[in-house]
């Protein structure tokens, strides 16, 4: 092989690793670019996540459903007894009017 053959064929070899070198540079740039959109999905989740977790926390001191069912049947017991409390009332009233109006008739004579 003389020296004008060698080259001919460096010259060709180096054209065929430049496109190689260009080629996987360009498939490459996707990448590149699926990897900062990767990075700021990352970053976005993240935050979401910071989110949640304080949801979540907050969301524990909530009333569950046992809490309000156990306040309702409070609120029940508690109507119960202010009726039974008023109806007392309403017989210490009308007692006291019977009295009053026994008192007013006889003049305050016993």
């Amino acid at each position: 092989m003389t020296a004008e053959e060698i080259k001919i064929w460096i010259g060709i070899i180096s054209g065929v690793v430049a496109l190689i070198v260009s080629g996987v540079s360009y498939l490459r740039q996707p990448s590149k670019d699926n990897s900062a959109k990767l990075d700021d999905h990352t970053d976005e989740l993240q935050g979401l996540e910071r989110r949640v977790d304080r949801v979540e926390t907050q969301l524990e001191h909530v009333p569950s459903k046992d809490d309000f069912t156990s306040l309702q049947l409070s609120l029940s017991d508690l109507r119960g007894t202010v009726s039974t409390t008023e109806e007392i009332v309403k017989t210490v009233r009308r007692t006291t009017q019977n009295i009053d109006d026994w008192l007013r008739s006889n003049g305050g004579k016993a």
